[in-house]
């Protein structure tokens, strides 16, 4: 089982890429790599208000920032 954390980022619902012709739900939460406790997976889950999204693909840039990109768990 994974490691439950609280973290700060910015939580973004703009949704621009073709899963929204599948019908998915896109959003992206942007944050510190520094900030995990464990490494980001494919499968973990970020609860954000409420809701719950399960992390489908992550990227870490040069600088050191993590992008989650986020379905919504229905």
């Amino acid at each position: 089982p994974g490691v439950s954390f609280t973290m700060q980022g910015i939580f973004s619902s703009a949704i621009t890429r073709e899963e929204t012709a599948a019908g998915a739900s896109f959003h992206e939460l942007f944050t510190r790599a520094s900030d995990f406790v464990t490494a980001p997976a494919r499968g973990d889950s970020v609860i954000y208000e409420g809701r719950e999204y399960t992390v489908f693909d992550f990227k870490t840039d040069h600088a050191g920032g993590t992008k989650l990109a986020l379905n919504l768990k229905y």
